[in-house]
């Protein structure tokens, strides 16, 4: 068993900031991998703070989002996200995290608001170079959340430290 916490960057306790959630739901996450995901998501949206703005974002061959935009954080947008993170599953085909991750870089942010992104996925993808090179085009710091059994560790890691995350 693994136990983890995903960290959000925190600045001053005074200043809002802005989530951008992307979760795998690959067939290659069926299992523990997705309720891990879950779980991280969760955890997530228990440390989002009034007046925070967010996305949340479910992928595998194609990609959905819960709101289509950033949202700030409220009793009605929190009781949705969580909606939308209970019926996520390992459903939606292959990883085409690539199309993912540019959409959500298209999510625009408030002008002062920093521009990351966690990710949340097993890393199993083939285009690993061209995903690489789209993230650091993006100017977003990507935070990995690597979860199952078999992680492809060196594209987790590899991608925070090309943007400038963690892993």
């Amino acid at each position: 068993l693994a136990s983890f916490r995903p960290e959000i960057p925190d600045g001053e306790q005074d200043e809002h900031r802005s989530v951008k959630i992307v979760v795998d739901c690959s067939g290659s996450m069926g299992g523990d991998s997705i309720a891990q995901a879950r779980a991280a998501i969760e955890r997530i949206l228990d440390g989002l703070r009034q007046d925070d703005l967010f996305e949340i974002m479910a992928f595998g061959s194609s990609y959905q989002m819960l709101f289509g935009r950033e949202m700030p954080v409220s009793e009605e947008t929190l009781a949705q996200a969580r909606s939308f993170v209970r019926d996520i599953d390992a459903n939606m085909g292959g990883t085409e995290i690539e199309a993912a991750l540019d959409a959500a870089y298209e999510i625009r942010s408030e002008a002062d608001l920093s521009r990351d992104l966690l990710l949340i996925t097993d890393g199993e993808t083939w285009n690993r170079d061209e995903v690489f090179a789209s993230a650091k085009k993006s100017g977003h710091r990507i935070f990995t959340v690597g979860v199952g059994s078999s992680v492809a560790e060196s594209f987790v890691a590899g991608l925070a430290e090309a943007t400038g995350g963690a892993c």
